[in-house]
């Protein structure tokens, strides 16, 4: 970051931001994250790199959500998946997916967590970013879904989820995220 600085290449300096915010995320100091990649989201905004600023919404939300910040954490999911939508970003708009997957499961809405959940498979198989790693930890996030929906219901859910094109799985995401 102090040589970002030193050659003034704030493009890099924000990545680094954002990069250091996912470390402090992923040990759980959420807090920091958050600065880290508020700080992030500042600079891409100012230089105007919308698929930065897409990526760091979402990372943002996921903590705000984590944290129990929900409305602001939707507010923020939402905002990075219109994003990823104007900019035909199909992996950010997969990710984005994903994390609003994750919320309704938070939030204990399964049902709507399943679609969500494979919506966003659809999305990433639709750009070939499915990997086998994600078909090991797949069924672990379906799991409250099966025990709260029951199985019919369950099976119902993924179909519904599966058959979601890209724009409806979008506008399905966004429904009640105001």
């Amino acid at each position: 970051m102090a040589l970002y600085q030193e050659v003034g290449d704030k493009w890099g300096y924000a990545h680094a931001l954002t990069c250091l915010g996912h470390v402090w995320q992923v040990q759980g100091n959420l807090e920091t994250a958050a600065s880290l990649r508020a700080q992030a989201l500042e600079l891409f905004r100012k230089l105007g790199d919308r698929y930065f600023e897409s990526a760091t919404l979402n990372f943002l939300g996921m903590i705000q959500a984590t944290q129990g910040n929900l409305e602001r954490g939707i507010a923020e999911l939402r905002e990075s998946l219109i994003l990823a939508q104007q900019l035909d970003s199909r992996y950010e708009i997969a990710m984005t997916l994903w994390s609003f997957a994750k919320v309704s499961q938070t939030e204990g809405n399964q049902q709507r967590a399943v679609h969500l959940y494979l919506a966003a498979k659809n999305a990433y198989d639709s750009i070939g970013a499915w990997t086998k790693e994600h078909d090991l930890k797949f069924e672990d996030y379906l799991i409250p879904g099966r025990a709260a929906l029951g199985e019919s219901a369950f099976k119902e859910a993924v179909e519904k989820g599966r058959a979601m094109t890209m724009e409806q799985a979008i506008a399905y995401a966004l429904e009640n995220a105001e």
